[in-house]
């Protein structure tokens, strides 16, 4: 039976983003050669060639150079979210006091459950009655899903609305708002799961993502798009069905846990997104968070292709700086320019 059997289509994390984010960036043609492969540098830091320009991005690389079961991923939300001008209205402290005040709601409820189940006669200690009191608290906590996302496949025109406003994709957008998108829920599982020191990773398959629960002598995989009740199943075929996929078509790091550092590199890919999908669209900061994306997270099929393939297209290379970036964005702008007087004469 299809465990996902009446569940809305909203999961499309990564729907057609290499597309999208083409298009914003006008990608005429993609002329990939086999064999060809792009290296980002060998640099000290674990951003790769481009070291950290802000307060906050310097924070987050010395967070990267320490142990990836020491990374905070909560603080590693807000440090990707610090630099985004949406969130200028938004202080640090309110981002964690918000935080903090969910993570606490869901360790309150989280204790209720236990004793109900201990009161139904359930060992509130086995791992799979702690999986379902925390997926049961986290559905407390109330979030909506902003239903123009909710479609099973999204056009590449709600792909960039979705991810031009950083309400949609980010965690403090969802702290603020209260209404998620397939790229936002996930993380709100993983961020208030770590925190309470539960054994959940991010997982990634096609174009979607999910969490999962796993411990010794227990895997389970939660669908964390679900906002009225919760969705699970130790089965990962169920998620290649959604995805049209056979085993045979998983690459890379997907259906794996991910490490801390893959998902930092998801969340520099959603920042890579937003900055050419919002209104004002800013190329050079673009590429400089794909460029560490790949870096963090090679094995992603998603983040390897958008990199090979828009460093290729505009002629990136491992040495360049951020001078030389900015100067092949001013020749976009330059031809954009151009493109548009010639429409409208």
């Amino acid at each position: 039976m299809n465990v996902f059997s009446g569940l809305p289509g909203r999961w499309r994390l990564r729907t057609g983003l290499l597309a999208v984010m083409a298009a914003c960036i006008y990608l005429v043609a993609m002329r990939h050669k086999a064999g060809v492969q792009l290296r980002t540098s060998p640099g000290q830091t674990p951003f790769g060639q481009f070291f950290p320009t802000s307060g906050a991005e310097r924070e987050l690389e010395k967070m990267l150079l320490g142990k990836d079961e020491n990374i905070d991923l909560g603080l590693a939300n807000w440090l990707v979210a610090a630099d985004v001008p949406q969130f200028a209205d938004l202080t640090r402290e309110a981002y964690f006091d918000r935080l903090d005040a969910m993570t606490r709601f869901v360790r309150q409820e989280m204790e209720l459950r236990r004793q109900a189940a201990r009161a139904r006669g359930k060992d509130p200690d086995a791992p799979e009655t702690r999986c379902a009191t925390f997926c049961g608290a986290m559905i407390k906590l109330g979030f909506a899903y902003r239903e123009e996302f909710a479609q099973h496949e999204i056009t590449a025109a709600q792909t960039k609305e979705m991810y031009a406003d950083a309400n949609n994709v980010f965690l403090a957008g969802l702290l603020r708002t209260m209404r998620g998108s397939c790229v936002s829920m996930p993380l709100i599982y993983a961020v208030i799961g770590q925190r309470l020191g539960l054994p959940v990773h991010l997982v990634q398959v096609g174009k979607h993502s999910f969490l999962r629960w796993q411990e010794p002598g227990f895997r389970m995989n939660v669908e964390t798009t679900a906002v009225d009740r919760v969705w699970v199943t130790e089965d990962d075929s169920a998620y290649l069905e959604e995805e049209g996929m056979t085993r045979e078509h998983v690459t890379g790091n997907e259906l794996q846990n991910l490490s801390n550092r893959e998902v930092i590199g998801s969340l520099l890919y959603a920042r890579s997104a937003h900055w050419v999908m919002k209104a004002e669209r800013e190329y050079a900061r673009s590429w400089v968070d794909l460029s560490r994306a790949f870096r963090l997270s090679p094995s992603d099929p998603a983040i390897a292709t958008a990199y090979h393939s828009i460093f290729r297209q505009f002629g990136l290379k491992p040495e360049h700086t951020l001078a030389d970036l900015k100067r092949i964005e001013s020749e976009v702008r330059r031809k954009e320019t151009a493109t548009s007087g010639a429409r409208t004469s």
